[in-house]
């Protein structure tokens, strides 16, 4: 049975090679490990998609041309350095055996051990990095970030977007005491009655995972309509996107979103989209106006202990003032 770092390798690859993870084949290879095996798996590749910017600056100062080996060779590595920098219950001696065991090809298991050795001897200094390298995003997106007009604090966000997920549940106060003796740990959340799961327990319930601002806005009289976008808001729980987001995105996602609007059967809605880029937020909204919407004022707090970035065509919602980044316009046809 292959083990929790051979099935994260092999998603890695698979990524390297096709673009995109396959969900259900990731489901099908994490079935066979136990809960404990599961989540480090998943902690594994997801948390080396998420690092690999740092991750590769971290390798170009031990590899003179790191791009020149084979893609299993470097992935190998970078689920070492994974381990090394970021994993603190992994011990060294053990990140370093299994990531050599990995390796098929004699000389390059004995490349991967010098390297992982190395590094654990002359740690590379991660202070004073430009913010691109230290929040591990590739340098185009946080210099387009940080000139959005809107955009008041980059960090909180680069922050956010480094951060595994946090899961968000509607769960009564009867099954919330049930799950928690059964070691379930919940917080509340700051922005509404839904709570955050921080550890699971033992068993499988039946829980209907929420998107809170999108349970925010359905608490609201009038319709909602949500949209993926560019998904630049979602970069924590798709860290592929690191890797395949590319700035022509923008603009191809605010065609699709201004097609899919035109669309809707309905006189006045909220629109969510979870994204925050320019072109599908500002420039989607003065194209809808040039075809006969406009925009609605709102009280950007929803009714909740929100903050929002508030602009004549919309608000935008930034952690720590919100669950999540995102934008919200109320759109009514003329």
């Amino acid at each position: 049975m292959k083990g929790s770092r051979e099935i994260a390798l092999e998603i890695l690859n698979y990524f390297d090679k096709n673009g995109y993870i396959p969900s259900k084949k990731v489901e099908i290879a994490l079935s066979t490990l136990s809960f404990e095996a599961r989540k480090f798996t998943v902690n594994l590749y997801l948390g080396t998609l998420r690092k690999r910017v740092l991750i590769d600056h971290i390798l170009k100062e031990y590899l003179k041309k790191p791009d020149k080996l084979p893609v299993a060779v470097r992935n190998v590595l970078r689920l070492g350095v994974f381990q090394l920098y970021f994993l603190n219950a992994v011990p060294e001696y053990a990140a370093i055996k299994e990531s050599v065991e990995l390796v098929g090809v004699r000389s390059f298991r004995n490349l991967v051990n010098a390297v992982l050795r190395k590094i654990t001897k002359e740690r590379v200094d991660l202070s004073g990095l430009p913010l691109w390298l230290r929040y591990s995003h590739p340098q185009w997106l946080v210099n387009y970030i940080e000139k959005l007009p809107y955009m008041r604090d980059i960090r909180p966000v680069l922050e956010y977007n480094q951060a595994p997920p946090m899961e968000t549940y509607v769960v009564d106060p009867q099954m919330l005491t049930e799950l928690e003796e059964r070691g379930f740990i919940f917080a509340g959340s700051d922005f509404s009655d839904a709570v955050l799961l921080v550890e699971r327990g033992i068993g499988a319930p039946k829980l209907h995972r929420i998107d809170e601002m999108e349970y925010i806005l359905k608490g609201m009289k009038e319709k909602m309509v949500k949209k993926a976008g560019s998904a630049l808001s979602l970069l924590n729980e798709r860290p592929w996107l690191f890797s395949t987001l590319k700035r022509e995105s923008f603009s191809n996602s605010k065609e699709q979103l201004l097609r899919e609007i035109m669309e809707i059967d309905t006189k006045d809605f909220f629109l969510l989209l979870e994204t925050y880029s320019l072109e599908e937020t500002h420039d989607l909204v003065l194209e809808l106006a040039e075809n006969g919407y406009e925009y609605v004022n709102f009280d950007s707090t929803l009714g909740k202990d929100l903050r929002g970035t508030e602009q004549d065509y919309g608000v935008y919602y930034f952690p720590p003032d919100a669950p999540k980044p995102c934008f919200i316009t109320y759109l009514k046809k003329r």
